[in-house]
C-alpha cells in the first residue's frame, strides 16, 4: 500500500515496473472488499485465458451487478460458462451473431470509413481548440503547428463518437441533446466502475447514496 500510495501518479508506469520485476505475471490486492485483480504481459497467458482455458475464467457476479445498468443482459454482461444460468447459450448466440456482423466486407469498410472521418474531425476540432485556448491566454500565433490538448478528454469524445454511429448508423451530433448524452454516459461508465473498484457497498448504502439517486434518472 505504500507503494501504491507514493506511485499513484504514475500508477501504470508503477504496475509496468512490478510486471517487469515479477516476471510479467502477478495477482495485486487493492483493498477489503475486493480480491483484486491478475495482470499478465506474456501472450502465452493471454491465450490461456482467452483460448486454451476459456471456460475456466468467467465473469464473477461482482461485475456483472455493478454494470447491469449498462450492459444488461448484452454480450458484455453474461457468462459463457456452463454453469451459467443459461449454461452460456445467451453469450454463444451474442458472439454467433457479432462475429457474422463484423467479419461481413461491408461492414468493416463502413467501420473504416468511420473511424478514419472521426480521427480527421477530431483532431480539427482539437486544434481549434488550442488555438482558442492558447489566444484567450494572450499568446501570440506562430508558425508551430504543434498545441496542447487534453488527450483523454479528446480519445473519450472520438470513441463516442464513432461507437454511436457505427452503431446506430447516424453521427451523434445530428441528435438533440448531444452534449447531455456525453454527460450522462460519461458518468454511467465511471460510477458503475467505481462502483466495482471502490464502493462495493453500494448495495447496502445506495438509498442515500447522491451516486446512486442520480444513476436511476
Amino acid at each position: 500500500m505504500p507503494a501504491y500510495i507514493k506511485n499513484r501518479d504514475r500508477i501504470y508506469h508503477f504496475l509496468e515496473d512490478l510486471l517487469k520485476q515479477y516476471g510479467g505475471r502477478m495477482k495485486m490486492p487493492w483493498h477489503l472488499f475486493f480480491d483484486g485483480a491478475i495482470y499478465i504481459t506474456d501472450p502465452k497467458d493471454v491465450q490461456h485465458i482467452l483460448s486454451t482455458n476459456f471456460n475456466n475464467y468467467v465473469k464473477p457476479q461482482g461485475f456483472l451487478d455493478a454494470f447491469q445498468e449498462i450492459f444488461e443482459n448484452s454480450f458484455f454482461a453474461v457468462n459463457h460458462h456452463p454453469q451459467a444460468p443459461d449454461a452460456g447459450a445467451g453469450w454463444r448466440l451474442q458472439r454467433k451473431v457479432a462475429a457474422k456482423v463484423f467479419t461481413t466486407a461491408n461492414f468493416r469498410t463502413f467501420t473504416e470509413q468511420v473511424f478514419a472521418r472521426h480521427g480527421e474531425e477530431t483532431l480539427v476540432t482539437a486544434r481549434a481548440e488550442a488555438m482558442k485556448a492558447r489566444a484567450r491566454d494572450g499568446q501570440s500565433q506562430s508558425k508551430d503547428e504543434s498545441f496542447r490538448c487534453d488527450m483523454q478528454e479528446i480519445s473519450a469524445r472520438y470513441t463516442l463518437n464513432s461507437i454511436f454511429d457505427v452503431a446506430f448508423g447516424l453521427p451523434l451530433s445530428e441528435i438533440e441533446g448531444t452534449e447531455n448524452f456525453a454527460e450522462h454516459m460519461s458518468f454511467v461508465n465511471k460510477h458503475c466502475a467505481q462502483r466495482l473498484f471502490v464502493k462495493q457497498y453500494y448495495k447496502l448504502l445506495r438509498w442515500v447514496m447522491p451516486s446512486e439517486r442520480e444513476l436511476r434518472r
